[in-house]
């Protein structure tokens, strides 16, 4: 419940300089109350209303949690002196503002709000100072407008402020200009807040402003939340038919103008009109067109069966034909795919590949999307292996990314063989290629039934489908596999059969029907059996992998009990509350959300003390320290990069014990837990079972019910992607037989 606040603070005791997250005291009513969050620069000795709601913090008792502060201006000549004193307007001290309050007496609030240049006739007080007192007014009198705009509508104070520091004076302007322009400075914000501020500021109903607006915000949702690159043009319609209440005609108006804009375009996709935001278009066509250019074969290897052969023999291996002919075709090809599910030799493939082309003289990058999956990678092949973000030597400058590496200044090397391409979204494709000389040979390895990447696109299902890229798909388990139930077990749901289950194997299903039961056994298998049985740490070898964020065991509520039990509360611990979690030292945390700007230190291995930048999605970490006098967490990360981690950023933070499968892509771990529950229909799919199942090493345990675990099998129902990639390698090679002709 909110509640209001009005009183002097009293003391700064945390203020972080780069996004005014303040922990500060006030006194109202001979009562001091601590209050945390995002405001704007305040000094003791300042009057301010904060509006906010109180919680219990286990350690530091109660507090106000901001939601937002006005500054109450000083009005009689002693709260005018101690506002002036407090060294909030840089240059005047207290000497400076007791000839200001001699001066001016009961006069002194309008002259500082209303004639500021008056103050040139004291002794000391200059231009620049006169000038810095009519920012700071006029600052309080912008904030508390937009303010008083925003606190109606849902919107935070924190939106507010990051809008100033974009577009100054000038932001209250362009929000009465058009107020829908918020939804493109911060795509996060809820369509439904902006538009009905917008309505209300006067904006007409059928105004284009609105619906171009909503088409754009339809357009990225698709993209953020479901992975579409486009959307049928139809269903754009409908969606915002249905939202707007407007007639199709005012609809066709505003995509026609957005069209004409450039911001989206519209194209045929097999057989049906599709809209695109402009980024993703030009994205999937440079895609298409530069895979095309580089589809070529080449034969300046001699000897390729011979050199296959010596590989054997030294790895004490036998290749399949299939495996042999994966292995020719990434040779000899410009482009080539390999994919195949576990057990099937991918590495191994990899491994002979490298070796094959080294001995030619030809230097090989490896990359992968994930620091886990390159990390994977590296240890496999005895070869550095970095993320694509670093091998592209990716920048931050004033919050835009930038990657050195481009057209201008490609990527030095002969090959680049990318693991775990299912992982890879359009954006971060289109960045390698556009790296990727013409010359250079690529090599995608990854596995097509695993879940598609977090980001937009459907890339490696999409190259795969047009079958215009070599492709090489491996089915035969390799033999080191064929006693792992869970290699066995994978590929028996990822054809829709029942998993094999018996005594001492790797694979173990416990029949559980009730989500309490199910809790109950977890709890017991990841605190007390397993770690025995494995001889393991369950902080570090057992990961709880769920199909669902809520419910009794959803993750939320995995990660609360599981903390409680793995990393419990000792007054030794220090803690930090924020919203629904309670982070501890010791605690495991994962990064939800790519942070490009975060710096971080590397603290072992041979780049010991080189210092960059880029904490992403799906990073895994440890708070080893929480200071709260600097409002920050100390982590580590992947057990290298050391991050200090500032309380504004905990939203994109959550505690790790049991993580989504969505979330667990590219990783590995000796061991994973899974409730099998009834949910949503989308989040029991084969291809979601088959995913968790592969990120276990040495122990599969599912713990559910048996009609849930079917049910999950038998659905081979995945969530349709929209994406034009396919389409336009199709359209692009059908060009380039035309113009041969």
């Amino acid at each position: 419940m909110q509640q209001n606040i009005q009183g002097m603070v009293s003391d700064i005791i945390y203020k972080n300089m780069e996004n005014n997250y303040t922990v500060f005291e006030i006194i109202c009513d001979d009562e001091v109350f601590t209050a945390v969050g995002i405001v704007p620069d305040i000094a003791i000795g300042e009057k301010v209303s904060v509006y906010g709601e109180f919680y219990v913090h286990p350690v530091y008792g109660q507090q106000l949690k901001v939601s937002y502060l006005e500054k109450l201006l000083p009005q009689t000549k002693d709260e005018i002196y101690l506002y002036l004193s407090s060294g909030v307007i840089k240059g005047i001290g207290q000497k400076t503002a007791k000839k200001i309050v001699d001066t001016f007496g009961d006069d002194t609030a309008r002259i500082l709000q209303q004639e500021p240049e008056k103050l040139l006739s004291i002794r000391g007080m200059t231009p620049e100072k006169v000038e810095r007192i009519k920012n700071m007014f006029a600052f309080q009198k912008f904030l508390k407008d937009i303010m008083s705009i925003f606190s109606q509508y849902g919107l935070s104070q924190n939106h507010a402020m990051r809008l100033f520091k974009l577009y100054g004076f000038s932001a209250l302007s362009l929000l009465q200009e058009n107020p829908y322009f918020l939804l493109d400075v911060f795509p996060e914000l809820d369509f439904k807040k902006v538009d009905r501020l917008a309505l209300e500021m006067g904006v007409m109903p059928d105004d284009k402003r609105r619906i171009s607006a909503k088409i754009l915000n339809l357009l990225t949702l698709a993209a953020n939340n479901e992975g579409h690159t486009c959307l049928p043009e139809n269903r754009l319609k409908q969606l915002c038919i249905r939202t707007l209440d407007l007639p199709v005609e005012k609809i066709e108006e505003a995509l026609e103008a957005l069209s004409q804009e450039r911001r989206i375009v519209k194209d045929e996709v097999d057989s049906q009109e599709m809209v695109f935001l402009y980024g993703y278009y030009e994205c999937e066509r440079y895609i298409a067109d530069k895979i095309l250019s580089m589809l070529k074969e080449y034969d300046d290897i001699d000897n390729i069966d011979r050199k296959i052969s010596s590989f054997e023999e030294k790895n004490g291996i036998a290749f399949s034909p299939n495996q042999k002919k994966a292995i020719k075709m990434a040779l000899t090809q410009g482009v080539s795919i390999i994919t195949g599910g576990p057990g099937t030799g991918k590495t191994t493939i990899i491994k002979c590949i490298i070796q094959i082309f080294e001995g030619e003289g030809k230097k090989v990058f490896l990359c992968a999307p994930t620091g886990r999956a390159a990390k994977r990678m590296q240890a496999a092949c005895e070869r550095e292996s970095k993320t694509i973000h670093r091998l592209l030597e990716m920048t931050v400058l004033d919050t835009h990314v930038i990657f050195q590496k481009g057209p201008n200044n490609p990527l030095k090397c002969d090959v680049i063989v990318v693991d775990e391409m299912s992982m890879v979204d359009s954006f971060l494709m289109n960045y390698l290629l556009a790296a990727t000389k013409p010359s250079t040979r690529i090599v995608l390895v990854g596995d097509k039934d695993q879940l598609p990447s977090v980001g937009a696109g459907n890339v490696l299902k999409d190259l795969i489908k047009s079958q215009i890229v070599p492709c090489t798909t491996l089915t035969e388990v390799y033999r080191q596999s064929e006693n792992s139930f869970i290699v066995l077990n994978a590929h028996r749901i990822n054809r829709g059969e029942f998993p094999h289950l018996q005594k001492e194997s790797d694979f173990y299903f416990i029949q559980k029907n009730s989500q309490q039961e199910i809790l109950k056994t977890i709890i017991d298998l990841v605190t007390k059996k397993l770690p025995n049985y494995l001889s393991c740490d369950p902080m570090t070898d057992i990961q709880v992998l769920c199909p669902s964020k809520k419910g009794i065991v959803g993750m939320y509520n995995l990660n609360r009990v599981l903390q409680q039990y793995l990393n419990p509360p000792h007054p030794s611990k220090k803690e930090y509350a924020y919203k629904e979690n309670l982070f501890r030292v010791g605690d495991k945390v994962m990064q939800v959300k790519n942070n490009y700007s975060l710096e971080y230190e590397i603290v072992q291995g041979e780049e010991k003390g080189r210092v960059s930048t880029g904490i992403f999605n799906g990073d895994i970490g440890v708070v080893r320290d929480i200071d709260r006098a600097q409002g920050t967490l100390e982590i580590l990360f992947d057990d290298e990069k050391l991050v200090y981690y500032d309380f504004s950023l905990l939203d994109d933070l959550e505690l790790a014990y049991a993580m989504t499968v969505h979330k667990s892509q590219g990783s590995e771990f000796r061991c994973i837990v899974m409730p099998i529950v009834e949910t949503y229909p989308i989040l029991m799919t084969r291809n979601l079972l088959y995913t968790a199942v592969t990120r276990a090493k040495e122990l599969v345990v599912l713990v559910g019910k048996k009609s849930a675990l079917e049910y999950m099998i038998a659905n081979q129902k995945e969530a349709m992607r929209y994406s034009a990639l396919c389409d336009f390698l199709l359209r692009g090679q059908s060009n380039m037989q035309l113009q041969v002709l």
